[in-house]
């Protein structure tokens, strides 16, 4: 069976300004659309580094690593109705179309869950911190398998990964650039619109020596309100990871994808599941800072766990105006020990 998921890490950024013309995907209609998604699906799909504490790309996409495991896995010897007992809980396969909405996470878990990890790097709220719960017609859609089907026989494991591969190639587009990239939107789309005023949760953090944040003085603080917004990925089964019917074959030169280790080490260790969004940040300069009033500027990270160079920016706006909304956090899920073969099964060679 496959594990249980890890508590998921919060790995933070100086500030990505963020707007709602930059999150305006639309339908796709528009060059502008397009390169606007893609931009955003590159940025949140990067595998950030394990060992650091803020988000650091490694250079590596999640679905390039996907592609390669459903592209080089070899799996045990068994029949059809075996392998598909080891598949489970793969979602059930039917003819048609995908469900995007069968991949969001559990929304209000994954707020549940990233919540003591803010407190533990010294977040406070003056209320739960939660996500937007979706709609009736939405939750139903949650419940439903990715792939629909017709009925037939059980399905064996590799032929479950070659279907997920067609799937992947289904859902590859091309933005104006040329780039290629796989939509990666999230949800609800219009997060920053008066109906979740609710759910903006007030926070403070007062900065103390050798923690993440810059100091601001003895006193001071960073405030803001913030929000957790889930991604959306109809185009893979993170469930694959954890899966103990494959492994990469010998001649592939693959290596593990997780070690399961604390940090993690491997291609890819993490991944990204939702972000941190603030707005209305502010920095109150404590007794010993320079005299002055409530600053505006975006909070610093601590210069010796800033990344070396920026992240990626989707606004060519310069910095946010006071209200404007930031990319405060990249919530991620690490991975078990993956692949992770079962060696009570019988493998090829």
């Amino acid at each position: 069976m496959p594990e249980s998921p890890a508590d998921p890490l919060v790995l933070f950024s100086n500030g990505i300004p963020i707007s709602p013309t930059d999150l305006d995907f639309g339908g796709l209609v528009n060059k502008e659309q397009i390169n606007r998604l893609s931009s955003f699906s590159q940025m949140v799909n990067e595998v950030p580094s394990s060992t650091s504490k803020v988000w650091i790309p490694t250079g590596s996409r999640t679905w390039d690593i996907y592609e390669l495991v459903l592209s080089l896995a070899e799996f045990a010897d068994s029949s059809a109705a075996a392998m598909f007992a080891l598949a489970a809980p793969a979602p059930t396969l039917k003819s048609g179309a995908s469900t995007p909405m069968a991949s969001i996470a559990p929304m209000a878990s994954i707020a549940a869950s990233v919540a003591p990890a803010l407190e533990d790097v010294g977040f406070r709220f003056k209320a739960p911190l939660a996500a937007p719960v979706p709609k009736a017609t939405l939750r139903a859609a949650l419940a439903e398998p990715i792939f629909l089907a017709p009925g037939g026989p059980p399905i064996g494991l590799a032929n479950l990964f070659l279907t997920l591969n067609a799937q992947l190639k289904v859902e590859r587009q091309t933005d104006t650039t040329g780039a290629a990239f796989y939509p990666t939107p999230f949800f609800p789309t219009d997060f920053y619109s008066a109906a979740y005023a609710r759910n903006w949760r007030p926070f403070e953090i007062t900065p103390q020596p050798g923690d993440l944040w810059m100091p601001v003085g003895n006193g001071g603080k960073i405030t803001g309100e913030m929000i957790t917004v889930p991604l959306q990925r109809s185009w893979w089964s993170p469930w694959v990871f954890s899966n103990r019917g494959w492994r990469f074959s010998h001649s592939s030169g693959m290596g593990q994808l997780s070690d399961g280790g604390s940090p993690a080490g491997g291609m890819m260790p993490l991944f990204c599941t939702a972000l941190l969004i603030a707005r209305n940040v502010q920095t109150v300069p404590g007794r010993v800072a320079a005299i002055g009033s409530v600053s505006p500027a975006p909070f610093t990270l601590n210069e010796n766990l800033a990344p070396p160079s920026p992240v990626v920016s989707l606004s060519a706006n310069g910095p946010p105006e006071p209200a404007a909304m930031m990319i405060f956090g990249f919530v991620c899920t690490p991975l078990p020990k993956s692949p992770n073969p079962d060696p009570s099964l019988h493998w090829p060679g």
